[in-house]
């Protein structure tokens, strides 16, 4: 498993009319105009360079140089989510600025930068966002979806590839969602995204009961409605990732499996014993250990 790493919650950068995931520093300091002032920008670019020189305690590399754990960093989680900058095609080039930033850190040539979901979901028209698919120093493009019917992804996704293959991208649907009120359930659609063969992400995946069981472990709360529960009725987890494994892509992803920087030395197996999570090294949390 590798993560993808995203440094910040664009739906936090708001004007106050709406309540996003809350209203962080920048959000108090800079309100909508966080993607175009000149000091956010800067104090985003120290955020980022923190982050990925940052160096991991287990295996003694800084994350822009740990292949073997990381995947990809979003330039943000859903950027311009709540500003107008996606509706005019980022007029202060902050994707493509942001990238270019993120690339001085990644030392490891596995590691990719992702867009985020632009615009949160895609029924907003940015996640495709030209700045971005013309941006070199982008290498994913991530689809946000939530739809009600299974046939959306058929319609939707070949020519989100399209578009991202004409400008040497990938595409991904890095987060995708299903509620019980949507026409399709989950098998359905993870059943159609499979069919399809796009490397997907669902949110969310949890360990415990989600919001159609009944739960006495106190890990339940906090739910929107999109979880699914490893022993759910609302979908089958475990098969939708078995039949995704069966799959081959029509793009090229064979970085993720490659050895960091095509195998060259550096870098060590995560640890074993010692910690909580049954031999694991890593502390047990029975709440959150399955959030993706």
């Amino acid at each position: 498993m590798k993560a993808i790493i995203s440094p910040h919650d664009g739906n936090d950068i708001h004007d106050g009319s709406v309540s996003g995931n809350g209203c962080d520093i920048y959000c108090h300091t800079y309100g909508t105009s966080f993607y175009s002032n000149s000091q956010a920008q800067a104090q985003y670019d120290a955020r980022i360079k923190a982050i990925l020189t940052y160096k991991s305690p287990s295996s003694g590399l800084a994350w822009g140089n740990w292949s073997e754990a990381i995947l990809a960093f979003d330039l943000e989680n859903e950027p311009f989510q709540f500003t107008s900058d996606g509706a005019n095609n980022d007029p202060s080039n902050w994707l493509c600025n942001r990238a270019a930033n993120f690339k001085k850190y990644i030392t490891d040539s596995n590691i990719k930068v992702a867009t985020g979901g632009i615009g949160g979901d895609q029924s907003h028209g940015h996640n495709m966002l030209p700045k971005a698919l013309s941006c070199p120093s982008i290498d994913l493009m991530s689809v946000h979806a939530y739809v009600g019917s299974a046939s959306t992804w058929g319609n939707i996704m070949p020519g989100f590839e399209a578009s991202a293959a004409s400008n040497n991208k990938l595409v991904y649907i890095e987060e995708w969602g299903v509620a019980t009120s949507y026409s399709s359930n989950f098998n359905d659609q993870s059943a159609a995204i499979n069919n399809i063969a796009y490397p997907w992400i669902y949110w969310q995946m949890v360990p415990g009961s989600d919001g159609t069981q009944s739960c006495n472990s106190g890990c339940c709360t906090g739910y929107d409605g999109f979880e699914v529960g490893f022993n759910s009725g609302k979908g089958n987890l475990q098969y939708a990732i078995s039949q995704a494994n069966t799959k081959t892509t029509k793009q090229d992803w064979s970085f993720v499996g490659a050895p960091p920087n095509g195998g060259g030395s550096g870098g060590s197996s995560p640890p074993t014993g010692g910690g909580g999570g049954s031999g694991s090294g890593y502390p047990a949390d029975t709440c959150t250990w399955g959030y993706v």
